[in-house]
């Protein structure tokens, strides 16, 4: 009943927006078909496990597809040029490594679809001009942070711009350990050890010598719900290929869970004799668990490594010396060295002022200062934005352009209507050419501004081919700010060419 119900709610909306006609409801962003049963089950569904590119049928370089179309920068018929995967390096991300297939970049020196190549640093596991991986990941770019004491140089995997920037792709390689990896591992399995040990001691505890093995009792029941939870979607991550880091935030509740429930039974247990082998699971799972948080420390900070050590040793010996009584300054050492590290992490979002369309936590952003925006906060450049509010006239647009993430900056600035159309990611085949000619027609769009990212192709050759180029003389700026008066964030248009329409 409840799988009915859950089916029956889940499909209602996405059915009922299918059967509302086209020309009565907004277009379905990021699908190909204006569907929203597409976009669960194609886009956000079997897109991310593969590792495609929607519009193209193809993937990143490094994604593991097969398809010539992922390198050949060729256009698909329908007129969409790839999907989130495919527009976002544009926007200073770079494309998850660590997968099968040839990982070779297109050799006409154009990106997935004709752009120009992302700019930004290569995550770990894409080789660099023919480079290893082991020689590439050996690169470290950036400069310290002023007044940093103890932080290392940022690496490609800690970089700035959307919400982490380089982070935004950085998923590892495929495998049952990519959770625990570099690119994850500090982003979701700070106590993810002490998660499957306390599978193992919570099962002892509650196990009941009058049933027979394959019955459970009710804490047995609870048990196996969380970890009901945590195996498979673990598993997708560790074959996923493609998906953000935060995506991981779905393992958070099934790892508290156990975490919470297992300790419990470890203190109990560890009160026991010594000669038991479940006596022994707590201090295993202080020095796994630490060890682990000591080795993510090591990748963002020189010596404060040590402290984590040394919190680690100390709680170790609390632990023993009041095993035989109360215990209870055991149990706050032990928490503490445990927690420490994950909760800075935590912290780090909310103390750097992050405000990201792709979440990351990490001391990277506090060396950003809080800079790292996402949608909506990319650069304005105030010579353009001056140029098309003067010539504006009775336009119903400021200007048209590919991709929100290029328009969202300059509707928060002024209030006025950009038109984006191509959605999210300006892959969305939601206007055709002869709607866009009707709009340049009626006179409600005077310009459009290329900015050199995906787009929709056949509308952004006939404005190149029928649109009179602006100098950028008349309009360009060395003034750029975000839309929230910060410096920096994705978006926004530096380096891109506008055009009027007539």
């Amino acid at each position: 009943m409840a799988s009915a119900a859950l089916a029956g709610l889940t499909l209602a909306w996405p059915v009922a927006v299918d059967s509302t006609a086209a020309s009565e409801r907004p277009y379905v962003g990021s699908s190909q078909t204006n569907s929203m049963m597409e976009l669960a089950f194609g886009y956000n569904g079997t897109e991310r496990l593969l590792g495609q590119t929607t519009g193209t049928g193809g993937a990143f370089p490094g994604m593991g597809s097969k398809s010539k179309e992922s390198t050949t920068g060729g256009m698909p018929a329908a007129g969409g040029t790839g999907a989130e995967a495919t527009a976002k390096p544009q926007m200073g991300g770079t494309p998850p490594s660590g997968f099968k297939g040839s990982g070779k970049a297109p050799t006409n020196g154009q990106g997935p679809t004709g752009q120009k190549p992302p700019s930004g640093t290569r995550p770990s596991g894409t080789p660099m001009n023919g480079a290893t991986e082991s020689t590439a990941n050996k690169a470290k770019a950036g400069t310290p942070p002023s007044g940093a004491a103890g932080m290392k140089k940022p690496s490609g995997k800690m970089g700035g711009g959307m919400g982490g920037g380089n982070n935004a792709f950085s998923i590892g390689t495929a495998g049952p350990l990519r959770i625990l990896q570099s690119d994850l591992g500090p982003q979701i399995s700070w106590l993810l050890p002490a998660a499957l040990i306390g599978i193992i001691s919570a099962y002892a505890y509650f196990y009941d010598r009058k049933r027979k093995w394959y019955q459970t009792n009710r804490q047995q029941q609870h048990i196996w719900y969380w970890v009901a939870w945590l195996v498979p979607v673990a598993g997708f991550f560790s074959v996923a290929g493609f998906f953000h880091p935060y995506y991981t935030i779905m393992l958070a509740p099934p790892i508290a869970a156990l975490v919470g429930i297992g300790l419990v039974t470890m203190f109990k247990q560890f009160k026991q004799q010594l000669t038991r082998w479940t006596a022994w699971l707590l201090p295993i799972t202080l020095v796994v668990t630490v060890g682990l948080q000591a080795w993510y420390v090591s990748m963002s900070y020189t010596w404060q490594m040590w402290l984590v050590i040394v919190a680690e040793i100390v709680a170790l010996g609390i632990l023993f010396a009041g095993r035989k009584g109360k215990g209870k300054l055991g149990v706050i050492a032990a928490l503490v060295a445990m927690l420490a590290a994950p909760a800075w992490w935590s912290l780090t979002p909310t103390l750097a002022g992050e405000s990201a369309g792709i979440p990351y936590a990490g001391p990277a952003l506090l060396q950003q200062g809080g800079q790292s925006g996402g949608i909506g906060s990319g650069t304005v450049d105030s010579g353009l934005l001056s140029y098309v509010t003067k010539h504006q006239g009775n336009a119903k647009y400021l200007f048209a352009t590919s991709d929100a993430s290029t328009a969202a900056p300059y509707i928060i600035k002024t209030g006025k209507a950009v038109m984006a159309i191509g959605g999210f990611n300006g892959t969305d085949p939601a206007i055709t050419l002869k709607q866009f000619k009707a709009l340049v027609k009626a006179g409600k769009l005077k310009y459009f501004y290329d900015s050199g990212k995906s787009g929709n192709s056949a509308i952004v050759k006939w404005v190149e081919k029928n649109g009179k180029k602006i100098s950028s003389s008349k309009y360009s700026s060395t003034k750029q700010t975000q839309a929230n008066g910060m410096q920096g964030g994705f978006g926004g248009m530096s380096q891109g060419t506008l055009y009027q329409l007539k």
